[in-house]
């Protein structure tokens, strides 16, 4: 049961879990609360309550993770194949890059000149070859996000070159 790496996993992924609850979550202040008027009330869940859903959530899977890898040994069943194949990989550690290289390109350039950029990159990595959609398609969503989030939520998106 120890060896399963269903259990190791698991078991990282509870203890990581409750060391953000226990030690990071904490951390996040309640300055959200202080405002112009010392009358005025809120009545919102404040910036921890995410971040503790989130925690929580992955607790939950872990544990889930850890009984099935004991419930495996018990049964002595045979435990799945490794899905850890080195085509799969690499498909992580691309996805993973593009997703880096998003984050990281975001302040230098804005969001309106990284999403399509990034989501073209997604769409030709992932094997949709038809320039229509790997041009129409990251335009539209980036657009679609300026107005809903830029516009009519009024979320300062960092803007990068067309802010200068």
């Amino acid at each position: 049961m120890f060896r399963s790496i269903n259990f190791r996993v698991g078991i990282f992924f509870l203890a990581f879990s409750l060391c953000v609850a226990l030690f990071v979550v904490p951390t996040i202040g309640e300055e959200w609360r202080q405002a112009p008027t010392a009358d005025m009330e809120y009545f919102t869940l404040g910036p921890r309550f995410f971040p503790y859903i989130s925690i929580g959530i992955i607790g939950f899977l872990s544990v889930i993770l850890i009984l099935q890898s004991w419930w495996q040994h018990r049964s002595r069943s045979t435990p799945p194949r490794s899905a850890f194949t080195r085509d799969a990989l690499k498909t992580v550690l691309t996805s993973m890059g593009i997703g880096v290289a998003y984050i990281v390109l975001i302040p230098v350039l804005g969001v309106i000149l990284v999403t399509p950029l990034c989501l073209a990159a997604y769409f030709w990595y992932f094997g949709l070859r038809r320039w229509v959609w790997i041009i129409v398609v990251p335009i539209v969503l980036t657009a679609f996000i300026y107005i809903c989030f830029g516009k009519f939520m009024m979320v300062p998106l960092p803007m990068g070159l067309l802010e200068r």
